[in-house]
């Protein structure tokens, strides 16, 4: 921590200590002499222990995080004794994670410690983790998806090795691992009983022991929403145009399409307003340009966005970021989605397609099978005839 403090003063090599700093340093470079006359006993069982059990706590604040497991040995009599087993310590981020994040990292923390003590050592008993952060609690019993992608990583992490049934709430007064988040001197380490043999309460059987989990408080509620993810529904449409690259001929395509479009249609109506027979010109022309709206969104979708956003500004497209074929000519989309040219054309006289003509995208295989089409109708003109012939409507 106190490395850390001296990195966010961004002192030089040669810079002298400011004064706070120099005085805590001067006060813990006399104090840490005692650690000399400490003694941890290096058996933690009692010599006629039955059974035993393993307790890991773990607590965070804003200077750091860690956890410490303790070992319940129990005698024949239902006598118990607590040790320290092992701890284990992280300073917090100088990023500034929140309270509740700092104490979901204890968390997992403090299941990775259980987890490596199970895997190198013989120690298989269950082991119950306390915590006391009700939010965490509350976090680890419910559903990881719910949660933003920093909490929801975590709390996966966790459950990797522990079960939310394991886990129980802690009183901070009587959470031990409160020593490791918060520091502690030299001196006041060596008679601190909460710290070598954890709460009193292990000393008793679970039925002395505090609740499992307690009420969120307000603020706690408050910190729950603003870490939950927030649900997005994105409606989008699919341009599926392998269907036009199936057919070498027009004709064939609208034909298909046209009889697919209206059995849709009378899938939607009751039994005496459908319609049968022949594919009328109509069902011909809006099967076509179902078609273009499809091969114009395989093109130029980004065009399309864009102008849909910018519907009532005029030449939009030569404002946006992004390189369009389409930035030197004003487009716009009509009634039905479709993207139209407009220009000179629009003051003369004729239909209304021959003043605003659709756009075809120039490599899509629909605008190549709309030439061929027209070609053969005009008798296979020549080029300057069906370049004329198709810009009457495209």
């Amino acid at each position: 921590m106190f490395v850390q403090w001296l990195w966010q003063e961004q002192l030089n090599w040669g810079d002298g200590l400011p004064e706070t700093l120099q005085s805590w340093w001067l006060s813990f470079r006399e104090s840490v002499g005692v650690i000399r006359d400490l003694r941890i006993p290096r058996w933690i069982f009692r010599d006629d222990a039955v059974r035993y059990e393993l307790h890991c706590c773990v607590d965070a604040s804003s200077k750091g995080y860690g956890a410490c497991i303790y070992v319940v040995s129990q005698g024949p009599t239902a006598t118990r004794t607590s040790n320290l087993l092992i701890a284990k310590s992280r300073v917090a981020p100088i990023s500034g994670y929140s309270t509740p994040r700092l104490e979901l990292c204890a968390a997992v923390l403090g299941s990775q410690l259980a987890d490596s003590i199970r895997k190198t050592t013989k120690f298989n008993a269950k082991i119950t983790f306390w915590s006391d952060s009700t939010i965490v609690l509350h976090w680890i019993n419910s559903p990881p998806s719910a949660w933003k992608i920093f909490v929801s990583n975590r709390i996966a992490e966790v459950l990797k090795t522990t079960e939310g049934s394991q886990w129980r709430h802690v009183s901070t007064l009587q959470n031990p691992s409160d020593r490791i988040s918060r520091g502690v001197h030299p001196e006041d380490i060596s008679d601190d009983a909460l710290w070598w043999h954890g709460p009193p309460y292990l000393l008793s059987g679970p039925e002395a022991w505090p609740d499992p989990i307690v009420p969120l408080t307000s603020t706690d509620i408050q910190q729950q929403i603003v870490e939950q993810r927030p649900m997005v529904a994105l409606f989008f449409v699919m341009f599926d145009d392998s269907l036009i690259q199936d057919f070498s001929q027009l004709s064939h395509l609208l034909k298909v399409a046209s009889y697919c479009l209206c059995f849709a249609k009378n899938c939607q109506l009751p039994s005496h307003a459908r319609t049968f027979g022949r594919i009328t010109p109509v069902e011909y022309n809006n099967a076509l340009k179902s078609f273009i709206r499809v091969a114009q969104g395989a093109t130029f979708h980004q065009e399309l966005r864009y102008l849909h956003n910018h519907v009532q500004e005029s030449l939009a497209l030569r404002k946006a970021d992004f390189k369009s074929p389409l930035k030197d000519i004003d487009v716009w989309i009509d009634d039905a989605g479709l993207l139209r040219l407009n220009g000179r054309l629009a003051q003369s006289p004729g239909t209304f397609d021959s003043r605003f003509p659709i756009l075809l995208p120039a490599d899509h295989h629909l605008s190549k099978l709309i030439a061929r089409s027209i070609h053969h109708q005009t008798l296979l003109a020549g080029p300057t005839q069906l370049l004329a012939t198709i810009k009457q409507r495209f």
